[in-house]
């Protein structure tokens, strides 16, 4: 997540426009608890700590995997772990949010970086004899990806 300032979400207009309606302006607490429901949040938590299954020794991002999906990378990558993981285990952040400019643009980069982070750390704990490496590539916005790096061809970014 480096050095970066660290990114306020209170800064975001529509947050702005809607908390500094009311006075005393409200918290973002208040305004998740009337603007997001239970499936919403439930469902982005499983986007931020995904389970993962293993194929053939590869370890994937449950959501983002298909058993089509899967054959057709390792027939690509010769069963190189760390290529089919890093093609497969990618979380384009254009298709689940609205692009935005300037702030909100923002927003969504600060979210893949802590959603890479979350997903090393998730990988880690669930696999503690395997090694991984996370990182955001600027693909088409935004993207997370997510590989082992123990012992396997060392994946181009």
């Amino acid at each position: 997540m480096g050095d970066a300032i660290p990114f306020d979400p209170e800064q975001l207009p529509e947050f702005r426009s809607w908390a500094y309606s009311l006075v005393p302006p409200a918290s973002p607490f208040l305004y998740m608890s009337e603007h997001l429901s239970t499936t919403t949040a439930s469902i982005f938590l499983s986007m931020i700590f995904p389970a993962f299954t293993v194929k053939d020794g590869c370890i994937l991002v449950d959501r983002l995997t298909s058993d089509g999906t899967f054959a057709q990378w390792r027939d690509l990558h010769g069963g190189e772990h760390s290529l089919i993981e890093s093609s497969i285990n990618r979380l384009i952040l254009w298709d689940r949010f609205d692009s935005g400019v300037g702030i909100e643009e923002r927003a969504i980069e600060d979210m893949a970086e802590k959603i890479a982070f979350s997903w090393k750390a998730c990988a880690s704990a669930m696999f503690p004899h395997r090694t991984f490496d996370t990182w955001v590539a600027d693909d088409y916005g935004p993207t997370v990806v997510l590989c082992t790096t123990d012992g396997e061809q060392e994946v181009t970014r």
